[in-house]
């Protein structure tokens, strides 16, 4: 599991919360502490920051699994990504307009 950042802040129930969405949990957690403390700290002082997080925590999930295919992207799927030599061809566009393209096949590991 991924090492949540400045966790001495965050109250009990809000680590449970964060420790409980798993790695994508403390990925966002880490987003917005290293991004935006300010914002952090209010959101924890009005007693908001779960309401907030699980806003942020569904977005996500529902945008990786639209995404289920790019898994790769996703913070600490355990994936070792790398891209290998000899390009694959894809087909694809508006039906009469199909265009090829090429690109590295990537791999995950």
């Amino acid at each position: 599991m991924e090492t949540l950042y400045d966790a001495s802040v965050y109250p009990d129930t809000v680590l449970k919360t964060i420790w409980g969405a798993g790695n994508l949990g403390v990925a966002i957690a880490n987003w917005w502490m290293l991004g935006w403390p300010e914002r952090v700290s209010k959101l924890l002082t009005q007693r908001i920051y779960e309401d907030e997080f699980h806003r942020q925590l569904s977005q996500m999930e529902e945008i990786l699994a639209r995404t289920a295919d790019t898994d790769y992207f996703s913070p600490g799927g355990g994936h070792n990504v790398g891209l290998q030599p000899g390009a694959t061809k894809l087909v694809e566009g508006i039906p009469g307009n199909e265009v090829e393209i090429s690109y590295p096949r990537i791999t995950s590991s």
